[in-house]
């Protein structure tokens, strides 16, 4: 492989890979006062709802019950997506490419699952009021996907226009 062959091949590549975590992100929203760690839908979940004092104490429990699967989880996900970034950057091939995806979604998941979980458990424990606020956030869900996805090839349109 020549050397523009290459570049433009790791140019695509970094592309790919910088629009699909930066569409999560957009996904993601804001990350509030607590930083990084809200980020995590739960985490922002639990911040959304305005859990009482009793409410976070279970909350708590249920979290501390499965925190060591969650750990092993999150492990996995990002030794995954780091392997799926230098196999997309070393030009692997699709074979390749399709087993380290398959990895990540594999762990992807688990961490939905995981969630699940315990948000089954958490749901019984919540006020009327927010179980209603909890079907906002759930009707809510995707609205802005469209238009986060279009702003990054926006973006992405400017930057070939500078270039070109």
């Amino acid at each position: 492989m020549n050397w523009t062959k290459r570049n433009s091949t790791i140019v695509i590549a970094v592309f790919l890979i910088a629009s699909a975590v930066g569409a999560g992100n957009a996904l993601a929203g804001p990350r509030g006062p607590h930083g990084r760690f809200f980020r995590d839908p739960l985490a922002r979940l639990m911040l959304r709802l305005d859990l009482t004092d009793a409410q976070k104490t279970t909350l708590a429990g249920i979290v501390k019950q499965n925190e060591a699967n969650a750990k092993s989880i999150a492990t996995g996900f990002a030794n995954a997506r780091v392997q799926l970034a230098k196999d997309v950057l070393n030009g692997s091939g699709s074979s390749v490419i399709a087993a380290d995806y398959q990895n990540v979604a594999t762990y992807a998941v688990q961490a939905a699952q995981l969630r699940a979980q315990i948000m089954a458990q958490m749901i019984p424990t919540l006020s009327p009021e927010q179980k209603a606020r909890l079907q906002k956030i759930h009707d809510k869900i995707g609205s802005n996907v469209n238009t986060a996805i279009a702003m990054r090839f926006e973006h992405l349109d400017r930057w070939i226009e500078r270039h070109q």
